[in-house]
């Protein structure tokens, strides 16, 4: 299930990685955000340790995210499938 597929654009921002790159992807989310629908979970680089709840519902369209959060809880309880993006 891929999110977001209605969007007219995508803004891709690569950047060198240095001490500071976390802030400036902040930075860059944070002047997006007024013209923002959401990110597809492609775009977040970094492992999964990095990757907080909000960015990976932010990846998903509402109705999307919950039909997983049900599947989720129903096939995997354990959370045996958790290495990535995890749904929660």
């Amino acid at each position: 299930m891929v999110g977001h597929r209605a969007v007219a654009y995508v803004a891709r921002a690569i950047t060198a990685p240095s001490a500071d790159e976390w802030s400036r992807r902040e930075l860059l989310g944070k002047t997006l955000a007024p013209r923002t629908l959401g990110h597809h979970l492609n775009f977040v680089y970094g492992g999964a340790e990095h990757a907080s709840p909000a960015q990976t519902r932010a990846g998903y369209d509402a109705g999307t995210y919950d039909r997983l959060v049900a599947l989720k809880s129903e096939l995997d309880p354990a959370s045996l499938f958790r290495f990535n993006r995890t749904i929660r």
